[in-house]
């Protein structure tokens, strides 16, 4: 018997449990039925995690554009303070000259 034949015996098999405890469900399907329910609150739980973490993500890069909205603002003024320094001090500078 090769893997390939094994392997879709093992399919088989499992289907055909799972296809009687769907026809006549009796005691031996409690762990069937135990898989099934540990599988869905286990989907249910990786489902909580991934939106907190969306949440958490988007927060976070929420914070990150804020912070740096505020370094081009504050950027951006002391760029203006810089160019009105330059202007009153180029201005102030002929006329000192032109006294001496």
């Amino acid at each position: 018997m090769s893997i390939i034949e094994s392997f879709f015996g093992v399919i088989a098999t499992w289907f055909g449990y799972v296809g009687s405890c769907v026809a006549s469900p009796d005691a031996s399907c409690w762990p069937f039925l135990a898989f099934v329910v540990l599988a869905a609150a286990s989907a249910a739980a990786l489902a909580l995690v991934v939106l907190a973490y969306q949440a958490l993500k988007r927060d976070e890069s929420h914070e990150v554009e804020e912070q740096r909205a505020k370094a081009r603002a504050l950027a951006a003024h002391e760029r203006i303070r810089r160019t009105i320094l330059a202007r009153e001090t180029t201005a102030a500078t002929p006329l000192a000259l032109d006294r001496t």
